[in-house]
């Protein structure tokens, strides 16, 4: 099903010259980039492939005879090391086919179903290991890290910062914060040249872009090229929010609730920017946007084009910053959902909402994000679940400790966008971890 909503035409002018910009930079058409092939059948790993020796209590018997731990171990690492890696920060995985998965605003990758078929919809961060500032007992927002650099503290060893980066960072966040004073008033922001996307995304608001601002290549912490309004009320819109006209704005009460930045592939690379201070700013890089003619989807060129709609490869690299004091992001200064924004919520139920479920007949999913398996999972007897890699990296889904009388399954190696679905039909708790990077542990609990 495809979500359609009304576009201003101006909103439509500047992404469609952004897109041109890109495309007359490289000197080629943004419809050349990497198209995922169509997703392959997904069979049911109902049996294992290959089985590591279990770590359980009970002594081997001769069906748990099979290749050693080590053995797979390497069999596992040579197989991953054969699968390509992404051309650059800002490409999708060489290796295909691919599936539908990840998490918007968590994963390197997220691709989403098209008539049966996987597109790429996101890529964000730089390749490898991230460093995510997205949790809540971290000092992550805008009020946590000015505390953390006043206090002259140790930051915690999750951030990937010294105190010095993080004062740099502290600095660069108060003098976008000092720049945005005039912006409270909505009319400041069109006189200016800021033009309105006219939409409200949930969790995000509206975006005012400055094409001038964007095309001039220039990355400024005190300048961003988009600031990003919400209703001032809190709730939701029953239509478009409004439009900048002769440099004033017309439309309902609206509020700065935030800010974007944006750097065009053409002008700045193909690898992650620098950005700011830190390594906690992981910039996101959108594909296969479709505005236009009351259209606003991820969808092929061709699909777009007959519904009428701009179609837009790619942008560029893009990041928003959360540091105005009423809506303080906990889930992250730079992240790119605020529950503080309408639709308010929990980071946890933001997180649920945006997971996009590579298999729909399983009952559970799990989304690799940033070599992490994420929490335990629990299922009903005779179920399924799916694996989903969205990171860089290839991973394996290998069992160790199983109930008495099954065998440790083993998924092999998973490539970067691809998936794996496994059926548990005994009762008890299971247990895998990732070969090839060992701290990588999960559980699944199977209830009768």
């Amino acid at each position: 099903m495809r979500r359609t909503v009304r576009a201003s035409v101006t909103y439509v002018v500047v992404f469609g010259l952004l897109a041109a910009a890109c495309s007359t930079a490289t000197g080629s058409n943004s419809e050349d980039r990497q198209q995922p092939a169509p997703v392959s059948s997904r069979p049911v790993a109902a049996a294992p492939t290959t089985a590591p020796p279990p770590v359980t209590d009970r002594p081997p018997t001769t069906a748990d005879a099979g290749p050693s731990e080590v053995d797979v171990a390497l069999a596992h690492a040579q197989e991953a090391e054969a699968i390509p890696p992404a051309a650059s920060d800002a490409a999708g995985p060489a290796n295909q086919p691919v599936s539908w998965g990840g998490a918007p605003g968590y994963t390197r990758y997220v691709f989403r179903e098209y008539e049966g078929a996987p597109i790429l919809s996101l890529v964000e961060g730089p390749r490898g290991r991230q460093t995510r500032c997205q949790a809540v007992d971290l000092p992550c927002s805008m009020s946590d890290l000015e505390a953390l650099a006043d206090s002259g503290a140790a930051p915690p060893p999750e951030l990937g910062m010294s105190a010095g980066e993080v004062s740099r960072l502290v600095g660069e966040l108060r003098a976008l914060r000092t720049a945005l004073a005039p912006f409270t008033d909505v009319n400041e922001a069109c006189a200016r040249g800021y033009v309105p996307d006219r939409t409200q995304t949930p969790n995000m608001g509206s975006h005012f872009t400055n094409l001038g601002l964007v095309l001039d290549g220039v990355f400024d912490p005190a300048e961003p090229e988009i600031l990003i309004y919400a209703r001032s009320d809190g709730q939701a819109p029953d239509g478009p929010l409004g439009e900048c006209a002769g440099g004033t704005w017309r439309g309902e009460d609206v509020e700065l609730v935030g800010t974007a930045f944006i750097q065009l592939t053409s002008i700045h690379g193909e690898d992650h920017p620098a950005g700011f201070t830190g390594p906690i700013d992981n910039w996101h890089v959108h594909y296969n946007l479709c505005r236009g003619s009351g259209v606003d989807d991820i969808v092929p060129r061709d699909e777009c084009l007959r519904l009428g709609g701009e179609w837009m490869g790619t942008i560029g690299w893009m990041i928003h910053a959360w540091v105005l004091p009423d809506f303080d992001d906990q889930f992250g200064v730079f992240s790119m959902w605020n529950p503080t924004v309408w639709p308010v919520s929990s980071v946890d139920d933001l997180h649920d909402v945006r997971v996009v479920s590579p298999a729909d007949d399983t009952e559970a999913v799990s989304t690799i994000e940033n070599f992490d398996f994420g929490d335990p999972l629990t299922i009903s007897s005779g179920s399924s679940v799916a694996w989903f890699n969205a990171d860089s990296v290839p991973h394996t889904v290998t069992f160790t400790s199983t109930p008495e009388g099954t065998e440790p399954a083993d998924l092999g190696v998973l490539a970067p966008g691809s998936d794996a679905v496994l059926e548990f039909d005994e009762p008890g708790q299971y247990s895998f971890y990732c070969t090839i990077h060992p701290d990588m542990t999960g559980t699944v609990v199977v209830q009768p």
